[in-house]
């Protein structure tokens, strides 16, 4: 359970939101997103489910997730977010990086390790890039240890938030 999940995901202060995650002994772990903004009136969506099918393994021909269209960038500003969730039963090493249009990395790549179960989630992604991603750019989640699924989150100033899920790489 992560508790101030606005807060700790979105930046904004004064709200309230909660993060779980759960799982099934003895069956595969999936994700599930359901978000709402209740400040703006907007009815809650939920995602297809990310399942084993959706992830990145080490060591294999599925070992990279890309995340495609990013919204155009509105005036009045927005975070990009990125997330994984370790699916295997030992830690995980993720890469993150991103790609213009041509497949030219760019910005300041980035990994972390992730626990078994565990989800890491990197807040303004732009930021620890070093660069402003548009709808030309993917963004790359590359599996150096372990299973895992990703996603993004873009965010307004205002509040709006759209889920994107990564998909295996060689799916483009």
């Amino acid at each position: 359970r992560w508790p101030d999940l606005v807060r700790n995901v979105f930046g904004v202060q004064g709200a309230v939101g909660t993060l779980w995650i759960e799982h099934r002994e003895g069956r595969a772990p999936v994700v599930v997103v359901k978000t709402s903004d209740v400040a703006h009136g907007a009815r809650a969506s939920l995602e297809e489910p990310l399942t084993k099918r959706d992830a990145a393994t080490s060591s294999t021909d599925n070992a990279e997730l890309v995340i495609i269209g990013l919204p155009p960038v509105p005036p009045e500003g927005r975070r990009v977010n990125v997330g994984v969730v370790n699916l295997g039963v030992i830690p995980a090493t993720f890469r993150i990086s991103a790609r213009t249009r041509t497949g030219a990395e760019i910005g300041k790549s980035f990994e972390s390790g992730i626990p078994e179960g565990q989800v890491w989630l990197t807040n303004d992604l732009e930021g620890r890039l070093g660069i402003k991603l548009d709808e030309t750019m993917t963004v790359r989640l590359t599996a150096i240890a372990g299973t895992g699924v990703g996603f993004a989150t873009v965010v307004t100033t205002g509040g709006d938030s759209e889920f994107i899920a990564a998909i295996p790489a060689e799916q483009q």
